[in-house]
């Protein structure tokens, strides 16, 4: 085009070629060129834009954002292993179907996804994306966004939420009944729920329940109340087998798996307490600054059992015998806020945060540090997976979630959450009744 007809004539020109290049986006070379799916789009290359890859048991869902195109542009979908170079063909698709499902994938083998939009001038620049699909299902109570998340094995994506809850505080899962435990601070509720994330009970034993633990023998969930100093035993079902009040700000619990008894940590007493599974003291503990996280250790062949306990206020570690006989302390880990046991060798990882910066430390049985990965900025809660030893955190200044390799390395950050309090691991596979990025909002609150 000339610049003939003056300036004013050349703008009406100029916008009205462009508004006719949005509106057809094909024909001529000018107007081809405004197509972003088109490979030579200067700002776009023909990329396609919004690409996500989210994992599960044995298959990776991949979506794409969609154009109205006429002709319809085909999607070619490659993809390779991570330390494969070669992309196969996976699929050829229309750019309108928006959604793909691979079902060859196999667990614990991280895949590239490149995928191209192919139009009349040929292929685009290619959008590349991974996952690592595997069979656990990773729950998260996300308080800021009053939901329970169901994030991707590989911490890639946020699967579904479940929308139904008021500020979910802590979560947890029986491995015994298979079901999983949520405390709803706000609402004084703990929901039973099974493994689909379905609502099965619900218990207003206490007014704000916090903090969670369940008994790995025999089922059934410890809960916390620091607001009233109390804590509860429930059973699966809805049976209150145990009450106790009288403590002191109860923000961590352990369960003692040789007779169902839970050890409590009193915040503001500085103290441990224990308690029989029908709700009698016996035992109690001085001598914390501000004790927040507890973890119990069966012991194994040559170990005896032992509980750790993550004083805040001291900023280290305590480990006791079963009876709460102190065997020893490790300084050193500022701001330490929780504290689990691997089941599977007695290992214990270690979340600290204190003055905006966080870690993440895993020690050997005996106390000994084997490494620590710093990130997490407010890292509040720990999950273990059995399987792979492989940890989970929730990131409550951070908004964000964890995971962290038993080697310490990968760690990978998902973001752009709420505010997570808490997260469970259930080993899987679980079958959900969840397509990718369902939300679900049916099941109203249990109590305002």
């Amino acid at each position: 085009m000339t610049a003939a007809g003056g300036p004013g004539v050349h703008g009406i020109r100029t916008a009205l070629l462009a508004g006719a290049a949005v509106a057809l986006l094909a024909g001529c070379s000018t107007r081809e060129r405004s197509n972003p799916l088109d490979p030579l789009n200067p700002d776009t290359g023909g990329r396609l834009q919004d690409v996500t890859a989210t994992a599960a048991h044995s298959r990776v869902s991949l979506s794409w954002s969609v154009f109205a195109f006429s002709p319809t542009p085909q999607l070619l979908l490659e993809r390779a292993e991570t330390n494969d170079p070669v992309f196969a063909t996976l699929a050829s698709v229309p750019l309108t179907r928006a959604g793909f499902v691979d079902t060859t994938a196999r667990d614990g083998v991280q895949y590239v996804y490149r995928l191209r939009a192919v139009t009349a001038s040929g292929p685009g620049l290619p959008t590349e994306v991974t996952a690592t699909p595997g069979p656990e299902v990773v729950w998260l109570a996300d308080a800021g966004r009053d939901r329970l998340a169901v994030l991707a094995p590989d911490c890639g994506a946020v699967r579904a939420s479940l929308e139904v809850f008021n500020f979910p505080s802590d979560v947890a899962w029986d491995a015994v009944t298979g079901e999983l435990w949520l405390a709803n601070t706000f609402d004084g509720v703990v929901a039973e729920l099974d493994s689909a994330g379905n609502v099965r009970a619900t218990h207003t034993a206490l007014d704000y329940p916090r903090a969670l633990a369940v008994d790995p023998r025999r089922g059934g969930c410890w809960v916390a109340d620091d607001h009233a100093g109390t804590v509860a035993l429930l059973a699966p079902g809805g049976q209150l087998l145990a009450r106790a009040t009288g403590f002191a700000g109860p923000v961590g619990l352990a369960v003692d798996p040789s007779d169902g008894g839970a050890w409590v940590a009193e915040a503001d007493a500085g103290r441990i307490t224990r308690v029989r599974r029908d709700g009698t003291r016996v035992v109690s503990r001085r001598g914390f600054a501000q004790p927040e996280g507890l973890a119990f250790d069966p012991g194994g062949p040559h170990d005896p059992p032992s509980l750790w306990v993550a004083d805040f206020g001291a900023d280290q570690l305590v480990r006791l015998d079963a009876d709460g006989v102190e065997r020893y302390r490790l300084v050193g880990f500022p701001g330490v806020l929780d504290v689990i046991v691997d089941p599977a060798d007695g290992s214990v990882w270690v979340a600290c945060s204190k003055s905006g910066a966080g870690s993440v430390s895993r020690l050997s049985r005996e106390g000994r540090v084997l490494w620590t990965v710093e990130g997490p900025v407010n890292p509040v809660a720990l999950a273990v997976n059995p399987a792979d030893q492989s940890v989970w955190v929730a990131d409550a200044a951070d908004n964000a979630a964890w995971k962290i390799a038993a080697s310490g390395s990968p760690a990978r950050r998902l973001g752009d959450l709420g505010y997570p309090l808490g997260i469970a691991v259930v080993p899987g596979p679980v079958a959900l009744p969840f397509a990718p990025g369902a939300v679900a909002r049916a099941a109203p609150r249990v109590k305002n």
